[in-house]
């Protein structure tokens, strides 16, 4: 008798001797091998993981990049929806701001034609953002703002407002528990080089008056 005849034999002896249970049991274990065969191994679920992370973040962080690239008309593109989420995106909105500033003509202290560009409907746009994150606190926000009063550029023209803004991002709270350094001290210096001291005290005490405040609307505060 052939092998193969042998093997035939063995079969059918088990299936009628076992039944069918035993070999639905043997298919079951057959598979249940195959599955565990192709299950990832730990270390590609991990590399998964991490590339679906990736995948939800970098729509956030692309806009960053850019404006770290110095391509804010790229920028806007991922920055204006994550800005419009409101607050807990100060971040993102203060980047908005300011990369809409500068695609309209904002170039700090470099800015040419600061009447025009006061009266430029996207240089607004962008200003009222920084403006809405510098009220929640913002420290990148409110040091923007005192450049923007320095050049005759802020929300308005009074004078305390901008002194306001300097000892705010003096004294912001989580720019100094974060240890993030004044970047803008100079600016401050001269800020306050250029104003009369009864208006660099009134701003003071404004400063040592006001309180955060949060829009949870999608729009830019008027």
């Amino acid at each position: 008798m052939t092998k193969r005849r042998q093997f035939g034999c063995a079969i059918m002896a088990a299936f009628l001797f076992f039944g069918a249970p035993f070999f639905t049991s043997a298919s079951f274990i057959q598979l249940s091998s195959s599955a565990l065969a192709q299950q990832p191994s730990p270390s590609d679920s991990v590399r998964a993981r991490s590339r679906a992370e990736r995948d939800v973040l970098a729509p956030y962080w692309q806009g960053f990049i850019e404006r770290a690239r110095g391509n804010c008309s790229e920028a806007v593109k991922s920055l204006e929806k994550i800005a419009e989420s409101g607050r807990g995106f100060e971040d993102a909105q203060t980047a908005f701001g300011i990369c809409t500033m500068i695609n309209a003509g904002y170039r700090g202290d470099d800015t040419p034609n600061v009447s025009s560009l006061r009266a430029d409907p996207q240089f607004i746009i962008g200003r009222d953002w920084v403006l809405r994150a510098a009220r929640a606190g913002q420290a990148e926000a409110q040091g923007e703002l005192v450049q923007l009063y320095l050049i005759g550029a802020g929300p308005d023209l009074d004078p305390a407002e901008g002194a306001k803004w300097a000892h705010l991002y003096l004294t912001n709270p989580l720019r100094l528990s974060l240890g993030i350094e004044n970047k803008i001290s100079d600016r401050i210096t001269q800020l306050e080089r250029t104003l009369k001291q009864a208006d660099w005290l009134e701003g003071k005490e404004r400063a040592r008056k006001w309180f955060p405040i949060f829009d949870d609307s999608s729009s830019p505060p008027n």
